[in-house]
């Protein structure tokens, strides 16, 4: 059974170098995906973090939800 649940994964891909605020923040460079480059034509991901599966989509009220 997994241990981590969705808030860990959001505070590991929260972690330097694994997102972007912004030139004007001060952090160091970070990458920038688009929800569209992520979800792609499909509207869905999948994230596998600490051997669990995690699924990343678009909702119909066009809002991104992350599941386990």
């Amino acid at each position: 059974m997994c241990q981590n649940d969705v808030r860990g994964l959001l505070r590991t891909l929260a972690q330097p170098g694994n997102s972007q605020h912004g030139a004007c923040s001060g952090l160091q460079s970070r990458r920038v995906l688009t929800s569209n480059e992520l979800l792609g034509e499909e509207g869905e991901l999948i994230i596998v973090h600490n051997d669990c599966r995690y699924s990343l989509r678009l909702t119909r009220q066009n809002k991104l939800i992350l599941t386990k």
